[in-house]
């Protein structure tokens, strides 16, 4: 919800923001190995299709994954632990 209230469009209403999630051995799987539990895809056929995850913003937050090819025309989301740096 944070990330989709906080995002908009910025090509088109196909076009999302990488997850760091994709499907692999049949199981959509975060970057860091975890399998995923929240599955919040549109219900439906959205757009085209593909092993890796997009979030398209604007939509219900419970219902705004969307699965894509990965040609990589799309923003990502990364997640990275704070780096302290003292002086």
């Amino acid at each position: 919800k944070f990330v989709s209230d906080r995002s908009s469009y910025y090509y088109d209403e196909w076009h999302g923001y990488w997850l760091g999630l994709r499907e692999v051995n049949s199981n959509w799987t975060w970057v860091d190995g975890r399998i995923d539990t929240l599955k919040y895809w549109i219900k439906g056929s959205y757009a085209s299709s593909g092993p890796f995850a997009l979030l398209i913003p604007q939509k219900n937050y419970s219902e705004n994954w969307d699965s894509a090819d990965k040609v990589f025309q799309n923003r990502f989301i990364c997640e990275h632990d704070v780096l302290i740096r003292s002086d």
